[in-house]
């Protein structure tokens, strides 16, 4: 039917499409990331490699032959492919499949003039956020969170959506710039979850979107591990419901409940003007309100969430590998170690003061809590600034196998050790290397 393949390819949409039979597919080819292909690829073009494609290739072409002679291919179009087609452009006549509606009428003459429909409890704060949009002061997108909007929707891309987050966020990272931008807009959404839901534990992060369509996902990032998101929409649109897991909810000031972490939600198309707020709580900032943070400067509220992550230690059998790596680090982390030794310190004097402090780790050495990194650093210039920050006192030097400077990070400590014997295994080079 025509549409279907449109319909079923398309990233605005999250729909059911017919399974293909596992004798019909076939890999060909096998991407990487561009920093590890370089590795693979003298493998995957070795003739031993050639012989093992050439021979499978004749393998799947008798597979073939044999499949169309019993009919297979005719017997899945007419029982599988064409019934399930036909259902699914079906769908794209209804709500949940996300297709454009017409505006069943104007509210206002422009979008964005009037207040007509708004319930009371939500007119300041659909003022402020029309004050932002026109303020020319909106922050640009994460880049993390532009990947998961439609990209003709947003500003970067020539249209007029955008999504920014005010409150608290995790440690280490930055407080949010929507605090400072629009402190009246944060304060009035936090009140407004409390004025909506008096029952629900206060959030301490919102998501403030303004004529974004948000593309199916779960979410990542900080919303990883995240607690119940709140959603409500404001604004003179049409259109625009929230779809989760393909159960289709109309949050035109008709605030919902959803697990953004674990289900998968999306925006259906709209017509108008289109606000939404979004408010979570991402782990690590729990007990937290993000009214309170909006007073403090960045390093208090990373302070605060680090300590508020502390006091709600991780169960670690709910954790994801990352995040058990991170408590296991938090676990075996000790007081730090004494300072240096008086020797080592009066070695290089003329260096200035040899980094005083480091952390003991139970099975490894103990680990200066200040490195310095070689990323993007090649040859000598990569010897150069090793040596260079040698001198100037540090101790641990950060390389990797995929920088490809692993030879000149060793050329720099041995010329500096050569300089001075006690030098002489003072110096942690840690490095990493990917199985890839």
């Amino acid at each position: 039917p025509e549409g279907a393949v449109a319909a079923a390819l398309s990233e605005e949409r999250l729909l059911t499409v017919p399974s293909i039979p596992p004798e019909m597919v076939y890999l060909s080819h096998c991407v990487y990331p561009k920093q590890f292909h370089y590795r693979l690829q003298p493998l995957m073009e070795s003739d031993v490699a050639r012989q093992w494609r050439c021979q499978l290739q004749g393998e799947l072409i008798a597979l073939l032959a044999r499949m169309r002679a019993e009919g297979v291919f005719e017997a899945w179009l007419r029982d599988v492919l064409v019934p399930q087609a036909a259902s699914l452009t079906s769908c794209l006549g209804s709500s949940g499949a996300g297709v454009p509606r017409p505006m069943a009428e104007r509210r206002s003459q422009s979008a964005g003039a009037g207040f007509q429909d708004t319930p009371a409890i939500y007119m300041e704060m659909l003022l402020l956020l029309r004050e932002a949009a026109d303020s020319g002061r909106w922050p640009g997108i994460s880049s993390g969170r532009e990947k998961v909007i439609l990209s003709s929707t947003l500003t970067e891309h020539g249209g007029e959506g955008g999504s920014f987050t005010v409150g608290a966020m995790p440690a280490p990272l930055e407080e949010p710039a929507g605090n400072r931008l629009f402190p009246e807009l944060a304060r009035c959404a936090f009140e407004l979850e409390r004025l909506l839901m008096p029952s629900r534990p206060p959030s301490s992060t919102i998501a403030v979107n303004k004529k974004a369509q948000f593309l199916p996902h779960v979410d990542s990032g900080a919303g990883a591990g995240q607690g119940i998101s709140l959603i409500v929409g404001l604004g003179d649109y049409s259109g625009g419901e929230l779809a989760v897991e393909g159960n289709v909810h109309d949050i035109r000031y008709k605030p919902a409940e959803f697990n953004g972490w674990a289900q998968r939600h999306w925006t259906l198309p709209f017509n108008g003007e289109r606000y939404t707020l979004v408010w979570f709580t991402p782990r690590g900032c729990e007990g937290i309100w993000g009214a309170d943070r909006l007073a403090t400067r960045s390093t208090t509220g990373m302070r605060a969430a680090a300590e508020a992550s502390r006091a709600s230690p991780f169960d670690a059998a709910e954790l994801r590998p990352a995040q058990q790596s991170i408590a296991a680090e938090r676990e075996n982390a000790e007081e730090p170690a004494p300072p240096l030794s008086s020797d080592e310190k009066a070695s290089d004097q003329t260096a200035g003061e040899v980094l005083p402090r480091c952390l003991s780790l139970k099975g490894a050495p103990a680990l200066p809590i200040l490195g310095f990194g070689t990323y993007q650093l090649k040859g000598r210039a990569c010897e150069d600034a090793v040596y260079a920050a040698l001198e100037a006192g540090y101790r641990l030097i950060d390389t990797a196998s995929i920088y490809k400077n692993e030879e000149a990070v060793g050329a720099a400590v041995r010329r500096w050790e050569a300089e001075d014997q006690t030098r002489q295994g003072s110096a942690l080079i840690m490095s990493k290397y990917s199985a890839y």
